[in-house]
């Protein structure tokens, strides 16, 4: 059986750039550089990927935890059923892990160190048992986030004082080889996440208010601007998601408090604004789209809420379906398993990641048992 697995990141709260509370880590966010180290040599062509669908997939059985504050990676087992999970160990990471991805295929997990600027690889056991595979990855200097694109040929990294970073996976192992140097962003990257395709490449800028768009050169993995780069969002973008559909992308924006939505054109990778941005509640910290494309969820850090919206399947557009209020937890993170049945959310205040059922008729979320502790403070779910 294929194994559906969640990541969460826990680190600290704390400033981030112009003065704005940071969901991500107790640092500072310095500014875009585009100084870039030597590139090797031109990479293989990346392999075809495989279009994800929520329906095909089978419900969640593992969850990551990042523990920033404790440098380690917990490991949680879900059942299946119910959504309720429970620990099954740990293991050592770099500094201050600061977000995770799954590769395609369950083998290996990686994760972005923010304080140490490298990346931590692990393979996975079939019950969550993560084993280091060597030493750390050199990822700039402040790695923010990381993912791996559809293919399982490229992790990318929004460096928070470079740009993007490409490395190119070693088939079998998943070792990483930087590839390409640092490719110029906005200020402060902070997100990154690919199409479904794997064919663009998307990169929140939280301090110049816009997303970079590259698109992927499958004959030599160069990455080109896509045409209009970068597209403006609201203040301080901190979270973008892509429908299902390929249609569509939603970016979170902190300091505005609401939700960008954009149509995708899969054939451009130009992203078009669509009406004025949708309003969340304060400081939504991450947004994340439901895999079976009926609702995007958004995690609001500074209301303690997680908001439901209904998405219009044909044109993109939002409507608030429901609102669920932890009042004092520092809700920071939202993610939906592939079954479309459950999601998960970090709660930053009690140090704790919170499972709830989702309503397939009107979006509205309902407590599954305790909040289980994940480490200092959770603050990044996401499905893998």
């Amino acid at each position: 059986m294929r194994r559906t697995i969640f990541a969460v990141a826990a680190v600290c709260a704390a400033i981030g750039c112009n003065g704005a509370p940071d969901p991500n880590g107790n640092r500072q966010v310095a500014g875009a550089s585009t100084s870039a180290p030597s590139s090797p040599s031109t990479p293989s062509t990346p392999t075809t990927p495989t279009t994800p669908s929520g329906s095909g997939r089978n419900p969640s059985t593992l969850l990551f935890a990042a523990d920033s504050g404790g440098n380690s990676i917990l490991s949680f087992t879900i059942d299946g059923a119910t959504g309720a999970f429970t620990s099954a160990g740990a293991a050592t990471a770099g500094t201050q892990p600061q977000s995770i991805s799954l590769a395609p295929g369950n083998q290996f997990l990686y994760a972005a160190n923010y304080q140490s600027g490298d990346i931590s690889i692990f393979s996975v056991a079939a019950n969550g048992a993560l084993t280091s595979t060597g030493p750390t990855v050199p990822a700039g200097t402040q790695p923010q986030t990381l993912v791996v694109d559809p293919s399982n040929s490229f992790c990318y990294v929004a460096d928070a004082a470079g740009g993007l970073l490409q490395f190119q996976i070693t088939q079998g192992t998943g070792a990483l080889t930087q590839i390409n140097g640092s490719i110029p962003c906005g200020t402060n990257p902070y997100c990154v996440v690919t199409d479904m395709q794997g064919q663009y490449v998307f990169v929140t800028n939280y301090g110049s208010n816009d997303v970079s768009a590259f698109s992927l050169n499958s004959t030599n993995a160069s990455l080109t601007p896509v045409p209009g780069s970068p597209f403006a969002a609201g203040t301080a973008p901190i979270s973008m998601a892509v429908h299902p559909s390929n249609k569509f992308a939603y970016v979170a924006n902190w300091t505005s408090g609401d939700v960008t939505v954009f149509a995708l054109d899969s054939t451009t990778g130009v992203l078009t604004a669509q009406g004025a941005a949708v309003p969340s509640a304060q400081n939504p910290a991450q947004v994340t789209v439901d895999p079976l494309g009926a609702y995007v969820l958004v995690a609001n850090f500074g209301a303690e809420s997680i908001v439901s919206f209904n998405v219009n399947t044909t044109t993109g557009a939002l409507a608030q379906a429901a609102t669920m209020t932890l009042t004092g937890s520092g809700v920071i993170s939202v993610g939906v398993d592939y079954s479309g049945k459950f999601a998960y959310a970090g709660l930053q205040k009690v140090g704790q990641v919170q499972a709830f059922t989702l309503s397939r008729t009107n979006g509205a979320l309902a407590t599954v048992g305790a909040g289980v502790g994940a480490g200092t403070s959770p603050v990044w779910v996401s499905p893998d």
